[in-house]
C-alpha cells in the first residue's frame, strides 16, 4: 500500500463503515497546522495591517505622541486605580448615612 493514499478515504468502503470513526492522523495534522497558520496570519498580518488603516492609525499615533504606555497592565498596577480604590473606601467609610458607619445603603446583606 502506498503511503500517499494514507490520507484518502477508502472509496470501496460503504458510507456506514466510516461513520463514528476518528479522522486519520494525516487529517488531524492538516487541521492542526491549518489552525496554527490561521492564528499566525491574524496575529502577524491582519492585526498589523488594520493598524495602518484610518481611525485606528490616528488613535495609535495620538497615543504615541502623548507618550502613553498602552501596554497591558493589571488594574492593580496602575497608580490611578490605587487612588480610586482609596477614594471609594473613604467615601463608603465616612459617608453621611445616619450613624451606621461601614454600611452602604442598597448593598445586599444588610
Amino acid at each position: 500500500m502506498d503511503r500517499s493514499t494514507n490520507c484518502q478515504r477508502n472509496s470501496t468502503a460503504s458510507s456506514g463503515a466510516t461513520r463514528g470513526r476518528e479522522p486519520k492522523a494525516c487529517v488531524r495534522w492538516t487541521r492542526f497546522l491549518t489552525g496554527v497558520l490561521a492564528i499566525l496570519l491574524v496575529a502577524f498580518v491582519l492585526i498589523p495591517g488594520l493598524q495602518r488603516l484610518g481611525p485606528i492609525r490616528e488613535v495609535r499615533e495620538a497615543i504615541q505622541r502623548s507618550g502613553i504606555d498602552a501596554t497591558a497592565l493589571f488594574y492593580t498596577e496602575s497608580e490611578v486605580s490605587g487612588e480610586a480604590e482609596s477614594s471609594i473606601r473613604n467615601a463608603i467609610r465616612y459617608s453621611a448615612h445616619g450613624g451606621q458607619a461601614g454600611k452602604v445603603q442598597g448593598v445586599a446583606g444588610e
